[in-house]
């Protein structure tokens, strides 16, 4: 699960760049930094990826094994 601005944005005027009011909840996220792609070995590995583009996302009640960065999960929880 990853929440990001939108690379294209640069491309097309029209794009809002930035991900706004995001719910991350009740998910079982598990595992899926267990095999990175050695392709990208600069792309973070993890089960909830948040590039804190924007403060209006919130995460609650998910089964994850890994964030990154570490901790962003807690820092934005859903009200």
């Amino acid at each position: 699960m990853a929440i990001l601005a939108n690379p294209f944005a640069a491309l097309d005027p029209r794009i809002e760049p930035i991900p706004d009011n995001g719910v991350v909840r009740r998910n079982a996220i598990l595992n899926n930094a267990a095999s990175p792609d050695p392709e990208r070995p600069g792309t973070p590995s993890a089960d909830i990826i948040y590039d804190g583009s924007s403060a209006t996302q919130c995460f609650a009640n998910n089964s994850f094994g890994t964030d990154f960065p570490a901790g962003i999960t807690a820092l934005f929880p859903c009200p």
